[in-house]
């Protein structure tokens, strides 16, 4: 790779962190503070956020002189979701169940790293846990589970083997050999159920949304309580597989 070609790629790559950094800040940022984040000499910083300004995917409050993520951000964003045509069914699906039930429903897809990403979140009035654009990971929740259980043998190999199974409660698969045999039992049974595995208190059941050839596209999952979902547990199985069956007729 030539010394030019190699200066533009991490010159993007440098953009694409400024990017995530203004995005994840619930304030605004300063230049200076930037600089410090990115590792970044101001001159560079300058010129990055001038073309990110132009475009719309950076603003600069008046007043400060700080910066924020732009409205573009946000219109990307919105267009990886047209990947998904049976979301807005789904968003239909998941009020009911959370008016009928009172708790949060999410759809997720699976995604580099062994992560979920949440796609659509509805949730009770001041009941909210996870919410949309979350990457959570796959092995701790039911949505991840189920989308694991849809890899190949060499896919789900190639992606444990990038990561250390953490514990994030003591219910956690951390073991690889137990994890593969949860996951086979939940190709086997069509859903996942999750045992207060990425939060204490809190259990979920989860199935899978396929598309016209039957490949598992997302996953959708309702969540709450871990006292009022196992009391309710055979009840959610079915409506959360109904629900799915039903989506996945609608690619």
């Amino acid at each position: 790779m030539d010394s030019q070609r190699r200066t533009s790629l991490q010159t993007l790559d440098r953009a694409l962190e400024l990017l995530l950094l203004l995005a994840k800040s619930p304030t605004p940022v300063s230049v200076i503070d930037l600089s410090k984040r990115l590792g970044a000499n101001r001159t560079t910083l300058y010129a990055m956020l001038n073309s990110l300004l132009e475009a719309d995917y950076v603003q600069k409050d008046s007043a400060t002189g700080k910066y924020v993520i732009g409205y573009k951000a946000f219109e990307l964003g919105q267009l990886y979701l047209v990947r998904f045509p049976f979301l807005q069914a789904a968003q239909a699906h998941a009020f009911s169940l959370m008016e009928k039930w009172g708790m949060s429903i999410y759809v997720s897809t699976y995604v580099e790293g062994v992560n979920t990403l949440i796609i659509s979140d509805t949730h009770p009035v001041n009941k909210r846990i996870l919410h949309e654009g979350l990457r959570c990971p796959a092995y701790a929740i039911a949505q991840g589970k189920v989308l694991m259980a849809e890899l190949t043998d060499e896919e789900l190999h190639s992606d444990l083997n990038k990561i250390e199974l953490q514990p994030f409660t003591p219910n956690t698969y951390v073991d690889r050999g137990q994890l593969e045999q949860e996951l086979q039992k939940v190709r086997q049974q069509g859903y996942a159920y999750n045992n207060e595995e990425y939060m204490t208190g809190i259990s979920c059941v989860a199935a899978p949304i396929r598309d016209l050839t039957g490949k598992t596209v997302a996953a959708i999952s309702i969540s709450g309580e871990t006292d009022k979902v196992q009391k309710n547990r055979n009840s959610l199985i079915r409506e959360i597989m109904f629900t799915a069956f039903t989506l996945s007729g609608t690619q």
